[in-house]
């Protein structure tokens, strides 16, 4: 949710870099495998979706 407090979709690749300073910021290191794993997670649970072609948006009202 931090990461698209700064912009509101996201490429795939400024999504991965997005993440990984969100969490540094907050003290957790995320190495390239890790941010595709956590991408994988957010895309499966819905909390991200893929909308307006390659792009990548939050969805604050995400079921799973």
């Amino acid at each position: 949710e931090a990461a698209f407090g700064l912009k509101e979709e996201y490429g795939y690749k400024d999504l991965e870099t997005a993440l990984i300073k969100s969490y540094m910021s907050v003290g957790v290191k995320l190495n390239h495998q890790k941010a595709v794993s956590l991408i994988t997670m957010l895309r499966n649970k819905r909390m991200i979706v893929q909308e307006n072609g390659r792009k990548y948006t939050f969805k604050p009202d995400f079921h799973y």
